[in-house]
This record gives structure tokens, sequence and C-alpha cells, in this order.
């Protein structure tokens, strides 16, 4: 009976070792996050696939696996894209480039398509893409050797951005538009 009580100590204990081993002589600190842009890689007659693009900057000297983002982009405060528990990474003391994906369904744009066709009528190359993302996690902290976890945390993050459209396609629905446009008239 004591040695079993002693082995489940000894279980329930040692990861929690690791970890204050790794965060003993440190104070843990939020990381950082910045948007830094997106990118709309693809346009099909159903979706358009995108990356943005994050900077994490982790000023702990050890790294964090096990944490997350939710995101959520709108346009004109309508939802195109949401993502939930993307998996992310942070190195050590440095600053991390993430690429999250995102896949809009041109349903969802539908509904901002009033808008979306005024900018393309009236020539403009970007549009203005708000972006909502909460990181968060129940990091395994880890160095060279080893790896622990205990502690949690979640940081959001909103900014708005001026997103690229690609140029082919943009001019190409224009010039549809147009003539559907002179047809009618």
């Amino acid at each position: 009976m004591r040695r079993g009580i002693s082995l489940l100590l000894l279980v329930v204990l040692l990861p929690s070792c690791t970890f204050y081993r790794l965060v003993g002589s440190t104070k843990l600190k939020t990381p950082e996050f910045k948007i830094l842009g997106c990118e709309v890689k693809k346009i099909s007659s159903r979706k358009a696939d995108a990356d943005f693009i994050v900077s994490a900057y982790n000023p702990n000297p050890i790294g964090l696996k096990n944490v997350n983002v939710d995101y959520e982009v709108t346009f004109e405060r309508k939802r195109l894209a949401q993502g939930r528990n993307v998996s992310i990474e942070l190195t050590p003391n440095g600053e991390s480039t993430l690429v999250i994906p995102a896949e809009i369904a041109l349903d969802d744009l539908a509904r901002v398509l009033g808008p979306l066709i005024e900018r393309i009528l009236t020539n403009q190359r970007t549009i203005p893409l708000t972006i909502d993302a909460s990181f968060h996690g129940q990091p395994t902290v880890y160095n060279g050797y080893e790896q622990g976890s205990l502690f949690s945390f979640r940081k959001r993050v909103t900014k708005t951005i001026e997103v690229a459209l690609p140029k082919e396609e943009i001019d190409k629905a224009r010039k549809q538009m147009l003539n559907e446009i002179r047809r009618l008239f």
C-alpha cells in the first residue's frame, strides 16, 4: 500500500518538477503577438485560400509548445472566416513568424458583396479586413534537454489590415462586371 502511494506521488509530482526546474529562476512573461498581414494564395469558384502572417515574440528563455490561436476575420463587420485551436509553437528568447491558414467560403463573401463590388469597380486594389485573434494555451515549456507544463495564458489581438487583391482575378472580375452593366443599359 505504502509502495503504491509512493509510486503514485512520484508519477504525479515528477512532471511538475521538470516544469519548476525549467522556470525556477525565471519569471515567465506573456508572449507578444502582432498581425503583420495577409496573403491571398488562391481564389476558386467556391473559396479563397489565404495565409495570415503573425509575428510572435517569446521573451522567455524557454520555448512554449501547446499554444493555440482562435481567430475571426471580418469585412464590413461581417464574418468571412474563423478558426479554432490552430496549433503554434514559440521558440525561446525570440521572434517567430507564424503562418495561420484561412479558408474563406465565397458563400460567406456574398454577405459583403455590395461593398466588395464597389471596391472592385472603383479599381481599388485592397480590402480592409479586421482580424480578431486570441492566442491561448497551457503550454509545455522546453529547453534543449527536457520539458514540463503547469501554467496557462490568453492574449487577444485585434487589427485591421489592408489586404492586396490578386490583380489578374480582380481585373477579370471587373471586366465581367462592366460588360454585364453595359449589356443592361
